[in-house]
């Protein structure tokens, strides 16, 4: 997955290598949780989501900072070394790492304890940052907090100024991480492992809402608006089955009340006559009952479809989602086809054919800060 995959995106552009990795983190806070986790030594074969985020996603992760810790030249001199010394042989997590030793020349214990040999993955955020106009410089001082469990990495902190970018790495171990950076220019931005180049659990505000997240949903209300063709109907269970949904039930709109979408997360069939039902739905996109415009694209044919998946309208900890086809011309067909598209988190199809697809942006992270006075100049 590294050496083929994830390096074909590195050698088209740094942005496509670095929108790769940060959708490893997305699959493996949105498909990994912590009670279903395991160590990547144990990974022995993918047959599920949760087995193929830890064995391919994030060992791929693990391959890229082991290569960043060893280097070039010693990263890729060790995967030689395993193929002419390994081939046709059982080889170990620990047969790899004493390979990365010898080339890189030094003890990677740490390394392979703490992202091999255990489970898991760091959560850290931005704390305490301030900035101190000294006359001639600017001291920005903050810290990086590390939750539980504690890892040992070297972490690459990108300061935006004006008219000037300023970085630096360092060495996160402990609870709290002291840092100070200095600015001939009033800071901007900061912020923590900019290119996403750390394997990590993201905090839920930095995720976007994806069809991922519906799939590995634990109860969906489907909720059927008025008037909907029978074909609609049809695909609709279709949709439910394809998604691989284990816990949902079908109601009728004008038969919900408040309470029962609460604690579900809910799937809307159709334009709903309740506009309170939308009102998460983000500003890149506007639905109504015979079109809907994405991306300033207006669809208005009655082949074209929408799916979206977007922040539930009345709870924090739950999601929603809008398959909109303005016809049930290709309502079927479509159906079948959303579940291959699992980390997007909006679809549109032309007369069946995917014509957009992406992911809502992210308004803030823990690992951003920006100063306020950029934001009103």
């Amino acid at each position: 997955t590294y050496v083929a995959d994830y390096h074909y995106k590195e050698i088209k552009s740094a942005e496509d290598a670095r929108g790769y990795r940060l959708q490893i983190l997305r699959n493996y806070a949105t498909l990994v949780k912590p009670d279903r986790d395991f160590a990547l030594k144990q990974f022995q074969s993918r047959y599920d989501p949760i087995t193929k985020t830890i064995g391919y996603d994030k060992g791929a992760m693990v391959f890229h900072m082991l290569r960043r810790q060893v280097g070039d030249e010693a990263f890729w001199g060790a995967l030689r070394d395993l193929y002419r010394d390994r081939l046709f042989k059982s080889t170990s997590w620990s047969d790899i790492q004493k390979a990365f030793e010898a080339r890189g020349q030094q003890s990677l214990k740490t390394f392979f304890d703490q992202w091999v040999f255990q489970k898991g993955a760091p959560r850290f955020y931005l704390d305490a940052v301030q900035a101190r106009d000294t006359g001639s410089t600017w001291k920005i001082e903050g810290r990086i907090v590390q939750e539980s469990p504690l890892y040992s990495f070297d972490l690459d902190l990108l300061l935006e100024s004006q008219g000037r970018t300023d970085s630096k790495t360092i060495r996160i171990s402990d609870k709290e991480t002291p840092f100070q950076i200095t600015s001939e220019s009033r800071p901007l931005s900061l912020v923590a492992d900019p290119a996403s180049q750390i394997m990590r659990r993201l905090f839920p505000i930095e995720i976007p809402p994806a069809i991922n997240a519906i799939k590995s949903s634990s109860a969906v209300l489907t909720v059927l608006s008025a008037d909907l063709e029978p074909q609609v109907k049809s695909a609709a269970r279709t949709l439910m089955l394809s998604l691989g949904l284990k816990n949902y039930a079908f109601a009728a709109e004008k038969n919900i009340n408040h309470e029962q979408i609460l604690d579900r997360d809910i799937l809307m069939i159709g334009y709903p006559q309740d506009k309170a039902l939308l009102r998460s739905l983000p500003d890149h996109v506007t639905v109504n009952p015979k079109s809907f415009i994405l991306n300033e694209k207006t669809y208005e044919q009655p082949s074209d479809v929408f799916f979206g998946v977007f922040a539930h309208p009345f709870s924090e900890n739950r999601i929603a989602a809008l398959f909109l086809p303005l016809s049930s011309h290709q309502a079927e067909n479509v159906a079948r086809k959303i579940t291959h598209y699992g980390k997007y988190s909006y679809l549109a199809f032309e007369n069946g054919q995917n014509r957009a697809k992406g992911f809502w942006p992210i308004e803030q992270s823990p690992l951003e800060h920006r100063w306020k006075e950029a934001m009103e100049d």
